[in-house]
């Protein structure tokens, strides 16, 4: 299968790429201008530059692809402006989803964090898990 991943270059993106190229699925990575890499160094995939907040890069990224693993995302405490979390991480998947839509790919597999429903001491949450307060 001809995968899309986006957040290759973060924290678990790079044991994502691995563990897809070992399935043996022909993966292509999108990467922001000016990544960091070298956590892929040696790994064979074709990088695509792209944002996930600039759809027109995305058309070229998403051409041929069968799926799509959507794993790039922006902590808050990582973003200098909460407009910049909002934009990157919610506008952004919904660009994700309309160009892999539109491009034709089978499947979209959307992977987050617990941070989108927020510290729980000790529980194991599930998409039923109401977002703590706070």
């Amino acid at each position: 299968m001809r995968v899309l991943l986006t957040g290759a270059t973060g924290v678990i993106g790079p044991t994502v790429a691995r563990a897809l190229r070992d399935e043996g699925h022909a993966l292509r990575v999108l990467v922001r201008p000016g990544s960091d890499r070298a956590r892929l160094a040696g790994l064979e995939v074709e990088f695509a530059a792209g944002d996930v907040a600039a759809p027109a890069t995305l058309v070229d990224a998403m051409a041929g692809m069968d799926a799509v693993v959507h794993m790039a995302g922006l902590h808050d405490s990582w973003a200098p402006r909460r407009r910049d979390f909002f934009i990157f991480n919610l506008t952004g998947t919904r660009h994700i989803h309309a160009t892999a839509r539109a491009a034709g790919a089978r499947r979209l597999l959307f992977v987050s964090s617990g941070a989108t429903i927020g510290a729980r001491r000790g529980a194991v949450g599930d998409e039923r898990t109401q977002r703590a307060r706070g």
